[in-house]
């Protein structure tokens, strides 16, 4: 069906605080996240919280199947 989204939701806690990360690190997760979004044509949002990390996922039905 033309114009339906999946949404999935990543949340992740008890990780390092969102200041000792460095801005410009890219580690396993970011890599994932650029794969993913070029090759599926999926929106990716991150929600940085004091005690973790929420990422979602926009998918497009069609980029998973019919």
């Amino acid at each position: 069906m033309k114009g339906e989204i999946l949404e999935i939701v990543w949340l992740e806690s008890s990780g390092p605080p969102q200041a000792a990360l460095e801005p410009r690190s890219i580690g396993f997760g970011s890599r994932l996240e650029q794969i993913i979004s070029q090759s599926l044509g999926v929106d990716i949002a991150r929600d940085w919280m004091p005690n973790g990390l929420s990422i979602r996922l926009f998918v497009p039905r069609g980029a998973i199947g019919d």
